[in-house]
C-alpha cells in the first residue's frame, strides 16, 4: 500500500516527528483492517462470501508489530487482523482466505478468519479458543536460547481465559521462565455471555491483576498510542529478562461477534450507538493525529487509499481459481524412507527386550539429532519413566530429557509448538488411560495441522504411550489401549508393536517420517526377553502401514497386535491340534494399516478373526473387517474378539476374563469353521497343595530371577515368613509366604530366571478353602472336537468339478485386446452447418467440442461394422473364433428385432460354431454393462473368453432439422476380448467388478427409436446434461470406494464421450485435472456405447503397469455404470 507523505509543516508545534510517523503508520494498518472488514461484510451480503468475524474495536493490537522482529513468533487471536497486516500479511491473503481459493494459505481448508504465514512466523491458528496457548509456550521453549532473543506472542479473549489450557500455559511459562507474551483481549463478552466477574482477574469480589506471580499490565485498547507505549515497555523488558509477560488489553467489540451473530439481542441500541461514538480506536486515533498536526485531507487520503487497497485485493483474489480437493492429510514419505528395507533383528538373537530396544532408539536419536527432546511425567533419572524406557537419558542429555508437570495437555501442547518451531519432540503419556486428557490438542491441533495449513506447517511429534492389560494390580484406569480413538483422527500414524524388533524398527521409522505418530507400547510385553531382538538397533526399520506375516496357514486368518499377538500365536497352536491350519498376522501399524496383506490372506483362507484389547463397538476390528469385506473379490467370513463394551475390573481373574484370551479366540475360530468344541479342564488332584507363583517387583516386570531360597522342602512356614529373595531388572524383593504350611516342592532353583506368573514353589497347607481356590485358579483348559470338522475351504474347493482356479491375483478379468470399425463417411462441421446457417463453427465447437464425426456409407450398417470390428480383433489377437465362450453385443440401434445382432455376428464370423450369444440394450452405458456381465461370467469360468461387441449406427435416426442432436452423433462398432484369469497371459488391463445402475424414464427426455422414417432421436439437452454429470460422478466415486481408491489418484478416466462440456463438468465435479480425462470426441462424436472402447483403444499405449483407470458412462433409460481397471 502506498505510504502517504507528510512534512514537518504538518506537525503541531512541540510534536515529535518520529512519533507522528509511528502514529501514521499505525493508523494505516488499523484503517486498512477496518476497510477490509467492511468490504467482507458487503461481500457476504452479495453472496460472494460466507463468514467473517468482527475485529472492529481490537485494531490497536497492530501497535505491537512495531516492536517485533523477524525472529519473533505470533500465535494470534482471531480478531488480530490489524496486527497480522502490520506484521506483513498481505490484504490479498485475507481475501484469498475469505474466498477459500487455491492461493489461500490453507488452500481453502481452514476457516477464513484463521490466517497463517510461515515466513512471517504467523502460526496456523486453531478454531478452539485457547488452543494456541500451549503450542506458543512450546515454541518459546524451542527458541528461548537463540541469540536473536525471540519473543512469542499469543493472545486469547476474555472468555478463553477460563479454558484449562490458559492456566496450564501461563503456569508452564512462569515455571520455566519462557519469553511468552500473553495478551488477553477483553471486550467484556464471550460471544453473548457477559464476562464481568467471571474471569481470574475479574472476580465477584473485585479485580485481581496477577496470575501465578505474574503481574498483568493493563492497556486501554481504545487508545492506540497508549497501547503502543505499553507494548514498547513490555517487549523491551522481555528482551532483557527473557521471561513471560501478561497483558490485559481492555477494548470494546464494536459489532456482532460474527455475521452469524446479532448483537442487538443482548445489547441495547443506545449501548451500540455509544460504543461507536466513544470506543472506536480508529476514529480516536484519527482525532489524535489531528491534534498532532496531521491535516484532515491527509487522513482522508489514507482512508481512501485503504479502501482502494481493500477493493483491489478483493478483485485480485476473485481471479484465483478454486482449490483442488485434497483428502491426503499426512506428509508424503520420502524416497529414502520408502526405499529402506524392513529389518527387525538377527534371527535367534533375543538380546534386548522391548523396553531396552525403545530406550536404545531414543538414545541414538538424542545422540544424532539435536532437534530431539523428551518431555513427560517421571522420565528423568533416577526413575527414568514409570517403566524404565528413558533410564539414564536425562543424565546423558541434560536439559533435553525433562520431567513435565502432571498436566497431559501441557505435555502434548508444548510438544506441538516445539515441532512447529523446528524441533522433533517426543511426548510421554504415562498410561493410555490418560489419553482423553490430551485429546483436544491431539485431534484439533496435532492431527490436523499439516492438512489445514496445506503442508505449510509440520508437527513431527511422537507420543509415547504405555498401554494394555494382562497385569495384576491395575484395574479400569491402567489397562486401556485407546488405539481406536487415536486412529480415528486423520493425519497421525498409529503403532503398537508386539516384540522388541518391531518396536525398534517402527520407532526409528516414525522419527524418519517427520509425521505425527502415536507409539503405543504394551507394558505387559516390555520386559519379555522371549520377544527380544538383536543389539544392532541402528539397522532396525519397519515402515508405517506394513503388517508382519507371523505364520502361514490355509483355513483361517488371525490378526492381532500388541498384547493380542502372542494370544493369536497360542490360539493357532491350539487350533493345530484340531487339524486347523491358521495364518497369523501382526498388524502392528494401525494407521495406516496393511489392507492388501490382510485382504490377501483373508481371501486365501476365506475366514478372518481380528483380535484386540480395545472395546468391541466401533473398535479397530470393525474397521479391519469392513475394509477386508469391501476389498475382497471373494466372500470372507469375519469375527471379532475384543473387550466387551465395558471396563476392565481390578479383580484379576475377572480382568483376564474380560480381555481376549486363547479360549475366546479359539471359540470364535471354531464358530467360523463350524466346529463343535469341548474343553478339557486339567486341575491338580491334590486339594491340599497351594502353588506360589513368581511375582514382579513392579507392574512392568515380565521376568524375575530367584536370587536365593531361604527354605527347603519339609520346612514349616507361617504367613509372612520370608521364603526367598528374587530380583528384577530394576530392584530386588523378599518373597513372603501367603499361607501357613510345609514346603512341599521347590520348582525353580536359585539362579533361575522365569516369567512372572510361573509356579516356583508348592506348600502343603491345612487351609482347604485357600487350597481349593488356588486349585480352581490353576485349571488349564484345552480344546477338543465333539464332531468331525467341516472340510477346510481349500480342500472343499478342490472337489468341485470346475476349471482350476489360479492364484488369488485373479480376482480380476483380463482385457486382452480392443479393435474398432467406424463409418467411412467423415462428416465435417462445415458440411453440417449448411443445414443450420444460424450457427457457426466456433459456436458448435464451443457447445460440444466435436470437429467431425463418422457416418455410415451406403452398404454399411450395424452388422457390417460389428463384423469388421470383431474380425479385426480376432486377427490382432490371433484367436480362432472357436476359443470364444460367450458373445455379448451392445446396441441401441438394431436394424431388426430378431435374430439378435450377437447371433448374426456369430454366424458371420463363426459359421456353424456354437456358443452363447445375446444382445443388451443399455444405451451409452452398454459397454460397461457388457463388461459387468462378462466379468461375472469369467469369475465363474476363469478359463473362458468373452467377445464384447458394441455397434451403434445413429446417423440414419437423426432429425436433420434438430440442431442439438444432429451435430452430436457418429457411427462406430468396437470389439473387446475379455479373458478369465486362468488364460489371460498378456492382458492390457485387469478389470475389477463394474457397478451398474439405472433410473426409470419414459423416454420423455432421451429417446432413440427403432428404424422408422417417421420417428427420430429426441433429447432434452439441459436435463440430460445435469443428470449425466451427477450420475457419472456418483458411479465413479462408487467404484473407487469399492476399490479403496480416491478418484483423484486415478491415472486416467475414460468417460462416455458424450461431448466436451459434459467431460469438462465431470472433471470439475471430481476435482481432477482436465488432461487426466481421456477423450477423442473431437473426431468421433458421440458413438453411444462404442465411445468408451474407441477412446480406450486409442490410448492403450498410455497404460502403465499397476496404475488404475476409471471407466464411467451415462445413457438413456436412464442407465449409468462405472468400472475400475488397472494396468497389467
Amino acid at each position: 500500500m502506498k505510504q502517504p507523505l507528510h512534512t514537518s509543516s504538518h506537525i503541531a508545534e512541540g510534536a515529535d516527528a518520529t512519533s507522528v510517523d509511528a502514529a501514521l503508520a499505525l493508523y494505516r494498518w488499523m484503517r486498512l483492517s477496518r476497510e477490509i472488514e467492511r468490504l467482507e461484510a458487503r461481500l457476504i451480503k452479495r453472496g460472494e462470501a460466507f463468514f467473517h468475524v468482527e475485529c472492529a474495536g481490537h485494531e490497536a493490537m497492530a501497535a505491537l508489530a512495531e516492536f517485533l522482529g523477524p525472529q519473533d513468533w505470533l500465535h494470534c487471536h482471531y480478531r488480530d487482523r490489524a496486527l497480522q497486516l502490520a506484521r506483513g500479511v498481505k490484504p490479498e491473503a485475507i481475501f484469498d482466505a475469505l474466498f477459500g481459493n487455491a492461493r489461500s494459505s490453507s488452500k481453502g481448508r481452514q476457516l477464513n478468519t484463521m490466517h497463517s504465514d510461515r515466513e512471517l512466523h504467523v502460526m496456523t491458528m486453531p478454531t478452539a479458543v485457547s488452543n494456541n496457548l500451549l503450542p506458543a509456550v512450546g515454541v518459546a521453549a524451542e527458541v528461548r536460547d537463540q541469540p536473536e532473543k525471540p519473543l512469542v506472542y499469543c493472545s486469547v479473549g476474555d472468555g478463553g481465559t477460563q479454558q484449562g489450557d490458559f492456566f496450564e500455559a501461563v503456569a508452564e511459562a512462569v515455571r520455566n521462565n519462557l519469553p511468552v507474551l500473553f495478551v488477553v483481549q477483553d471486550n467484556h463478552f464471550a460471544l453473548s455471555t457477559v464476562t464481568e466477574g467471571k474471569t481470574f482477574y475479574s472476580l465477584p469480589g473485585g479485580k485481581h491483576y496477577e496470575l501465578f506471580g505474574l503481574e498483568m499490565t493493563r492497556l486501554d485498547g481504545r487508545d492506540a498510542l497508549a497501547v503502543r507505549d505499553g507494548f514498547k515497555q513490555v517487549c523491551a523488558k522481555m528482551r532483557e529478562d527473557r521471561g513471560p509477560a501478561l497483558v490485559l488489553l481492555e477494548a470494546e467489540r464494536l459489532g456482532s461477534h460474527s455475521n452469524a451473530d446479532d448483537q442487538s439481542l443482548y445489547r441495547t441500541p443506545e449501548q451500540i450507538d455509544q460504543l461507536a461514538r466513544e470506543a472506536d480506536p480508529v476514529a480516536l486515533l484519527a482525532g489524535k493525529l489531528a491534534e498532532l498536526g496531521v491535516s484532515e485531507d491527509d487522513i482522508k487520503r489514507i482512508d481512501e487509499e485503504c479502501r482502494r487497497c481493500a477493493e483491489e485485493a478483493a478483485d485480485d483474489s476473485r481471479k484465483v481459481p478454486a482449490p483442488a480437493l485434497a483428502p491426503e492429510v499426512k506428509r508424503p514419505l520420502s524416497s529414502h524412507y520408502l526405499s529402506n528395507k524392513e529389518y527387525t533383528g538377527k534371527a535367534g538373537k533375543a538380546e534386548l527386550s522391548m523396553r531396552e530396544s525403545i530406550l536404545e532408539v531414543l538414545r541414538q536419536e538424542l545422540e544424532t539429532n539435536p532437534a530431539v527432546s523428551l518431555y513427560g511425567e517421571d522420565i528423568e533419572d533416577p526413575k527414568g519413566d514409570a517403566f524404565g524406557v528413558t533410564k539414564g537419558l536425562s543424565t546423558a542429555y541434560p536439559g533435553r530429557v525433562c520431567n513435565s508437570p502432571l498436566a497431559e495437555s501441557t505435555i502434548i501442547g508444548t510438544a506441538i509448538g516445539r515441532a512447529m518451531a523446528g524441533g522433533q519432540p517426543v511426548a510421554f503419556v504415562q498410561f493410555a488411560d490418560f489419553f482423553p486428557l490430551v485429546y483436544n490438542q491431539f485431534h484439533s491441533e496435532l492431527a490436523i495441522t499439516y492438512w489445514r495449513s496445506a503442508g505449510e506447517w509440520e508437527c513431527p511429534v511422537i507420543l509415547m504411550v504405555s498401554c494394555g492389560g494382562y497385569r495384576p494390580g491395575t484395574g479400569p484406569t491402567h489397562t486401556q489401549t485407546m488405539e481406536a480413538i487415536a486412529a480415528h483422527s486423520p493425519g497421525v500414524d498409529v503403532f503398537m508393536p508386539s516384540n522388541a524388533g518391531d518396536a525398534a524398527g517402527m520407532l526409528r521409522a516414525a522419527f524418519a517420517s517427520r509425521r505425527p505418530a502415536v507409539f503405543f507400547y504394551p507394558k505387559n510385553l516390555l520386559n519379555n526377553r522371549g520377544l527380544g531382538t538383536s543389539t544392532d538397533i541402528d539397522r532396525h526399520w519397519v515402515p508405517a502401514g506394513r503388517a508382519r506375516l507371523s505364520r502361514e496357514g490355509t483355513d483361517l486368518t488371525l490378526v492381532g497386535w500388541g498384547n493380542t499377538l502372542p494370544l493369536c500365536e497360542e490360539a493357532a497352536e491350539a487350533l493345530d491340534t484340531l487339524g486347523v491350519s491358521s495364518t497369523v498376522i501382526d498388524l502392528r501399524s494401525l494407521s495406516p494399516w496393511d489392507k492388501p496383506l490382510v485382504t490377501k490372506w483373508a481371501e486365501k483362507t476365506g475366514r478372518l478373526v481380528v483380535v484386540h484389547e480395545d472395546s468391541l463397538s466401533y473398535g479397530p476390528g470393525a474397521e479391519i473387517c469392513a475394509g477386508v469385506v469391501e476389498a475382497a473379490q471373494s466372500p470372507v467370513a469375519v469375527r471379532r474378539v475384543a473387550r466387551p463394551d465395558t471396563y476392565v475390573p481390578f479383580h484379576f481373574p475377572s480382568h483376564l476374563e474380560t480381555l481376549p484370551s486363547v479360549r475366546s479366540i479359539v471359540t470364535a475360530a471354531a464358530d467360523l469353521l463350524k466346529l463343535e468344541l469341548g474343553w478339557k479342564r486339567e486341575a491338580g488332584d491334590d486339594d491340599q497343595l497351594f502353588t506360589i507363583e513368581a511375582l514382579g517387583v513392579s507392574a512392568s516386570d515380565d521376568s524375575v530371577t530367584v536370587a536365593e531360597w531361604l527354605v527347603e522342602p519339609g520346612k514349616e512356614v507361617k504367613v509372612d515368613d520370608v521364603l526367598g529373595v528374587f530380583e528384577s531388572d530394576k530392584a530386588a524383593a523378599d518373597l513372603l509366604s501367603p499361607q501357613s504350611g510345609t514346603v512341599e516342592e521347590i520348582l525353580v532353583e536359585a539362579g533361575g530366571t522365569v516369567r512372572v506368573g510361573t509356579p516356583i514353589l508348592r506348600l502343603r497347607v491345612a487351609n482347604e478353602i485357600a487350597a481349593a481356590a488356588d486349585s480352581a485358579r490353576r485349571v488349564k483348559e484345552t480344546p477338543y472336537l465333539l464332531s468331525e470338522p467341516e472340510k477346510p475351504a481349500a480342500e472343499a474347493a478342490s472337489t468341485v468339478e470346475a476349471p482350476a482356479i489360479v492364484s488369488p491375483k485373479t480376482h480380476f478379468v483380463g482385457i486382452s485386446g480392443i479393435a474398432s470399425s467406424t463409418g467411412t463417411r467423415q462428416i465435417s462441421n462445415a458440411e453440417l452447418l449448411k443445414l443450420f446457417p444460424d450457427s457457426t463453427e466456433e459456436k458448435l465447437i464451443r457447445q460440444c467440442g466435436i470437429h467431425s464425426r463418422p457416418w455410415v456409407s451406403k452398404g454399411e450398417n450395424v452388422l457390417t461394422l460389428a463384423v469388421d470390428a470383431a474380425t479385426r480383433l480376432l486377427s490382432k489377437t490371433d484367436l480362432p473364433v472357436e476359443k470364444l465362450d460367450l458373445i455379448i453385443c451392445s446396441t441401441t440401434t438394431p436394424d431388426i428385432a430378431t435374430p439378435s445382432l450377437a447371433c448374426r455376428l456369430l454366424h458371420a464370423i463363426g459359421g456353424d460354431y456354437e456358443c452363447p450369444a445375446f444382445d443388451i440394450s443399455a444405451a451409452c452405458s452398454g459397454y460397461i454393462y457388457g463388461l459387468g456381465l462378462a466379468h461375472d461370467f469369467l469369475r465363474g469360468r476363469p478359463d473362458a473368453r468373452v467377445l464384447m461387441v458394441t455397434s451403434e449406427v445413429m446417423s440414419p435416426l437423426l432429425d436433420m432439422e434438430d440442431y442439438d442432436t444432429a451435430i452430436l452423433f457418429g457411427d462406430a462398432a468396437t470389439a473387446t476380448l475379455l479373458e478369465g484369469p486362468a488364460v489371460a497371459d498378456k492382458p492390457k488391463l485387469w478389470l475389477h467388478r463394474p457397478a451398474l445402475a439405472a433410473e426409470g424414464e419414459t423416454g420423455e427426455f432421451l429417446s432413440v427409436p427403432l428404424p422408422d422414417p417417421k420417428t427420430k432421436i429426441s433429447m432434452s439437452g439441459g436435463r440430460v446434461f445435469q443428470k449425466a454429470v451427477r450420475k457419472m460422478r456418483y458411479m465413479l466415486e462408487t467404484v473407487c470406494e469399492q476399490c479403496d481408491t480416491p478418484p483423484t489418484s486415478l491415472e486416467g478416466i475414460i468417460p462416455h464421450q458424450a461431448n466436451d462440456r459434459i467431460l469438462d463438468a465431470v472433471a470439475r465435479q471430481l476435482h481432477i485435472e482436465p488432461e487426466r480425462v481421456w477423450r477423442n470426441v473431437k473426431l468421433t462424436g458421440n458413438t453411444s456405447s462404442s465411445s468408451i472402447p474407441l477412446c480406450l483403444e486409442e490410448n492403450l499405449h498410455r497404460i502403465s503397469p499397476g496404475a488404475k483407470y476409471g471407466l464411467v458412462a451415462f445413457g438413456g433409460g436412464y442407465t449409468y455404470a462405472g468400472a475400475i481397471a488397472h494396468g497389467a
